[in-house]
């Protein structure tokens, strides 16, 4: 183990632990269980928007990595970037649980978690983010329902939600070559720790 930043890591899975976040790079439009290699990226159009909206914080962890393409996007834009995954995927990134994750991050979290644990994320990151930090998750636009989340976002009420006026379409292994559009919609859902404002809605 180098650093905090995916430099040559790839710590042991937690023993006797069997988590349901093994389709940690996944789409969050998947309702239904992927093998681990099945995983759906993130356009970078989306996140492009997501840096011409909002600042954050010059370092940013994004514990979802999948193939970088979050990743990529954010570098592109000046900001110092974590990557870690349950997977590394061949990539020289920090192979990590974050589900399991007890640590605390002194800047902010952007990514596209697994829609079955998305709950389990952002509290997860709500958690490991410090006071004044934030929290941006790419979800379908259907994640403001259910009474379960309900309860998240009165826990947790989210700063800002920017919802996207185009169908932007997740790739399943970043294959977006052999996809046009989306047969759902997407939002980027944006929190603050300790921030109780009411949330703002906005479009892009």
């Amino acid at each position: 183990m180098t650093n905090l930043f995916g430099d040559n890591i790839d710590p042991p899975k937690a023993k006797g632990y069997s988590s349901i976040y093994k389709t940690l790079g996944a789409s969050n439009h998947c309702d239904y269980d992927r093998e681990a290699n099945d995983l759906y990226c993130t356009h970078p159009s989306a996140v492009e928007a997501l840096c011409d909206l909002e600042t954050f914080s010059p370092t940013i962890w994004e514990p979802c990595a999948g193939l970088g393409h979050i990743s990529q996007v954010l570098r592109s834009r000046g900001y110092k970037v974590r990557e870690s995954d349950i997977l590394t995927r061949g990539r020289n990134i920090q192979k990590l649980d974050f589900l399991l994750c007890d640590e605390h991050f002194d800047g902010d979290i952007i990514t596209n978690p697994p829609y079955k644990i998305a709950t389990s994320i952002i509290r997860r990151a709500m958690e490991v983010v410090t006071e004044g930090n934030r929290v941006a998750m790419w979800l379908r636009i259907l994640y403001l329902e259910s009474l379960e989340r309900k309860q998240l976002f009165e826990e947790y009420p989210p700063q800002q939600v920017w919802i996207s006026s185009k169908r932007i379409p997740c790739a399943m292994n970043g294959d977006f070559e052999h996809i046009s559009s989306s047969a759902q919609g997407y939002m980027w859902l944006i929190f603050q720790k300790g921030c109780r404002d009411e949330t703002k809605i906005g479009w892009f």
